[in-house]
């Protein structure tokens, strides 16, 4: 089917309007298709319509297709909308009978987002027996590891996020290796996490400062986003601040 791996192609491209109209008229074309409306529906649910996105994958349920990626997206499509019941109920069926890696981590979010660490752990070290790079899974088993405490481990699984798009940045400021904790070295900080993270990094400021010499960036200490800069440069940890 010619369109069909066209759309498919935009999909995976990320191209998803174009995507969704070649769906659309497929779907058009062949009413009782599951395999259409779970794939639209999983694209619906990825660019935020989830109201759409669950219509098309429990039809697709209803048209008899039982399988991991459908149960798997209305569990993210209900986590997205609130339901976090409806979202545990979806998510439980798609860890059934030989559970993939990624169907595994995408419940392990929703045991983060409800304090279950001891539960999302358990699935991420599942998941990364079979595939040991997935990022997510990485990702996932630093906040929980974090969360009970588990420092060392914790922060080594923490570094996975500068492999996982969207959620850690490493902005390659300068050619130099990365600091190993070691004292008396002159060290470059920057922000590469949400607002939230800087302020609660920025905190550990001065304990750095004890030990090592902050790197100047035309001009400035830090680079952080702009909305901190002025907070970071006010503080007593620095004078000016270079917003990034």
């Amino acid at each position: 089917m010619e369109l069909w791996e066209q759309a498919c192609e935009l999909h995976l491209e990320r191209k998803f309007d174009e995507a969704e109209k070649i769906y659309v008229q497929l779907l058009e074309q062949n009413h009782d298709n599951a395999g259409l409306m779970a794939t639209l529906g999983s694209l619906y649910v990825q660019t935020g319509k989830v109201g759409l996105g669950i219509h098309f994958l429990e039809a697709a349920l209803k048209a008899g297709l039982r399988q991991t990626d459908v149960f798997t997206n209305l569990g993210i499509g209900y986590k997205n909308a609130g339901q976090i019941k409806k979202a545990r109920t979806f998510f439980d069926e798609s860890i059934k009978d030989e559970p993939s890696p990624q169907a595994l981590t995408n419940y392990s979010g929703l045991l983060i987002e409800s304090g279950q660490n001891g539960k999302c752990i358990e699935l991420c070290e599942q998941a990364l027996k079979e595939d040991p790079t997935l990022p997510i899974a990485h990702w996932n088993l630093a906040l929980s590891l974090l969360s009970e405490g588990v420092w060392d481990r914790g922060w080594e699984e923490h570094e996975w996020g500068l492999k996982t798009k969207g959620i850690r940045e490493d902005r390659a400021v300068l050619k130099a290796p990365v600091w190993d904790g070691t004292k008396d070295k002159t060290v470059l900080v920057y922000g590469e996490q949400g607002l939230g993270d800087e302020i609660m990094f920025t905190s550990m400021l001065p304990d750095l400062l004890k030990t090592s010499t902050v790197v100047y960036r035309k001009g400035g200490l830090l680079a952080v986003t702009k909305s901190l800069a002025r907070a970071v440069a006010e503080s007593r940890t620095s004078s000016v601040v270079e917003p990034g």
